[in-house]
C-alpha cells in the first residue's frame, strides 16, 4: 500500500485578532478552543530517535479534558526543492498505544525503557474549518512562541503538496520567507541542539554550566534583597522624622497663643489704674492753693 506525502507547515502570527477577523470574512468557521501538553520521550539506551522519521510521545489535553494518549509515529524524509516533506508508511504512520491518565501514561513509557526528552506547552489552541475548501487549519499559543498558524496539505507527490501549500499561503497573505515547513519539535530540538543523543562529558559539563548560573542568580537576588531592606529602612526613618517635627510644631504654636493673651490683660489693667491716680492728685492740689492766694492780698491791703 503507497503512501502520501504530507508536509506541516507553521508560521508566526502578530496581529492575532485582525487575522481572526479576516479568517471569518472569507468563510472560515470556528470548530472550538483546546488546549494540551505534549510530553516527547526518547529510548535511554540503544539508538537516538531522529525526530524527523520517528517519535513517541504523551498527549496530555487539557481543554475539553480527556484521558492522555501515548502515540508513536513514523515516517520517510522525502526531499524536494530544498525542503523535507513527509511520507506516511501506512498503517505506522500515527498509532495510539495506550490511553489513560497522564501518570500511568509516564509510567508506561519508562517501563519501556524511554525517558522524558522535551515538553510542549500549547497553552491555547482554536481550531479553524473551511467547508467548501475541506481545509483546517490551527491557530495555537505555543509557550515561549506566541500565537503561530499551524496547517497540513496531503497529497500523492511533493509536487501537488507544495503548490497547495503555496496557494493557501498566498490567500492569507503570508510570505513564503515567513513559513517553515518542519514540525515544532524539529524545530525545537534543532534550536536548542538536541537533534542529537548528547555524551556524559556534554551532560556534565551542561549540569555545571547551569549550577554555576543559578548560584549567580541567587548571588544577585540576594544582593537586590538587601539593597531594597535598606531602602524601605531609610523611608522609615525619614517618615519618623517628619512625624516627629508635625507633632513639635503644633505644641509650639498652642503654648505661644497662651502666652500672648496674658499679656495684652494686664496691660489694660495697668492702665486704667494710672489714670485714677491722676485726676485724684490734681484735684486735691487746686483746693488748697486757692485760699492761700486770697489771704496775701487781703493783708497788704490792709498795711498800707
Amino acid at each position: 500500500m503507497d503512501g502520501e506525502v504530507e508536509c506541516e507547515i507553521r508560521w508566526k502570527i502578530k496581529n492575532f485578532g485582525t487575522f481572526q477577523e479576516t479568517l471569518q470574512k472569507t468563510g472560515w468557521k470556528l470548530k472550538g478552543p483546546y488546549s494540551a501538553v505534549d510530553y516527547f520521550y526518547q529510548p535511554k539506551c540503544g539508538n537516538f530517535w531522529n525526530p524527523k522519521k520517528k517519535r513517541i510521545k504523551i498527549r496530555e489535553w487539557k481543554t475539553p479534558k480527556s484521558d492522555a494518549c501515548i502515540y508513536l509515529m513514523q515516517n520517510d524524509v522525502v526531499l524536494w526543492k530544498g525542503n523535507d516533506y513527509q511520507k506516511t508508511i501506512p498503517p505506522f504512520s500515527k498509532i495510539k498505544l495506550f490511553e489513560g491518565s497522564i501518570g500511568k501514561c509516564k509510567v508506561a513509557l519508562q517501563g519501556m525503557g524511554f525517558e522524558e526528552w522535551i515538553l510542549i506547552d500549547i497553552a491555547d489552541g482554536r481550531l479553524w474549518h473551511h467547508p467548501k475548501k475541506k481545509m483546517y487549519l490551527a491557530l495555537e499559543k505555543v509557550y515561549r512562541m506566541g500565537w503561530t498558524g499551524r496547517m497540513n496539505f496531503v497529497g500523492k507527490t511533493s509536487k501537488i503538496v507544495d503548490d497547495k501549500m503555496r496557494r493557501t499561503i498566498s490567500e492569507f497573505k503570508v510570505p513564503r520567507r515567513h513559513v517553515k515547513l518542519k514540525t515544532l519539535i524539529v524545530m525545537l530540538a534543532e534550536k536548542g541542539g538536541r537533534m542529537e543523543r548528547p555524551s556524559d562529558e556534554a551532560i556534565k559539563g551542561v549540569q555545571e554550566i547551569r549550577s554555576l548560573k543559578e548560584s549567580k542568580e541567587e548571588a544577585k537576588s540576594e544582593k537586590l534583597v538587601a539593597a531594597f531592606k535598606k531602602r524601605v529602612k531609610k523611608a522609615e526613618k525619614i517618615k519618623k522624622r517628619s512625624l516627629k517635627k508635625k507633632v513639635t510644631k503644633k505644641k509650639v504654636k498652642v503654648k505661644k497663643k497662651v502666652k500672648v493673651t496674658k499679656k495684652r490683660v494686664s496691660k489694660k489693667i495697668v492702665k486704667k489704674k494710672a489714670v485714677k491716680r491722676k485726676t485724684t492728685k490734681k484735684k486735691a492740689k487746686v483746693v488748697v492753693k486757692k485760699p492761700k492766694k486770697v489771704m496775701t492780698k487781703s493783708k497788704k491791703k490792709k498795711r498800707k
